[in-house]
């Protein structure tokens, strides 16, 4: 997995351990969570945290999980093409990587939901909120379908070779 899918997987990982009235973090290349202190207002201010940066990098993240689930899926239907049994590996690792993302995607939305409960008093912020949320729920819809297919594809694949190869066996 490359340097930025990596980034991208962890940072939807804090997106999903957020609770109700956690503050999200992105100042830096990995997210953090401020939980609920006194100073908690301080810190942010001193760190020039601004909820719209927050919202513009939380959007970035998503996206970059909905381009690598979409590129991994290219990837995966290409190297199947070539039908490459030295490519069997290849294959089920960028699956791997796949599901992980897809599922990094799907688990994101509760830490989303948790952030508007949060915000609940900003409706700019709620809705911002719910457009990625709904982002992230339609292309999940979306994705669906493709990603099982390309499971059977590579239990398919697998089948396909096995009855290309001879036997092996000593009659």
């Amino acid at each position: 997995m490359q340097a930025d899918a990596e980034i991208t997987l962890r940072n939807l990982h804090v997106i999903s351990a957020l609770s109700q009235n956690d503050k999200l973090i992105t100042n830096d290349d990995y997210f953090d969570v401020y939980t609920p202190t006194t100073l908690r207002s301080l810190y942010r201010s001193w760190y020039k945290e601004r909820r719209q940066s927050n919202i513009l990098r939380l959007r970035q993240t998503v996206r970059n999980g909905i381009a690598f689930v979409k590129r991994t899926s290219e990837d995966i239907n290409a190297l199947i093409e070539s039908k490459s049994v030295s490519l069997q590996m290849q294959i089920d690792i960028i699956l791997a990587q796949h599901l992980r993302m897809r599922d990094a995607l799907h688990k994101a939305c509760t830490g989303l939901r948790n952030m508007m409960l949060t915000y609940r008093e900003d409706a700019n912020i709620v809705s911002q909120l719910s457009l990625i949320l709904d982002e992230i729920t339609d292309f999940n819809v979306l994705m669906e379908p493709r990603t099982e297919s390309l499971k059977k594809k590579t239990t398919f694949f697998v089948s396909d070779l096995e009855t290309d190869e001879p036997d092996s066996e000593i009659e």
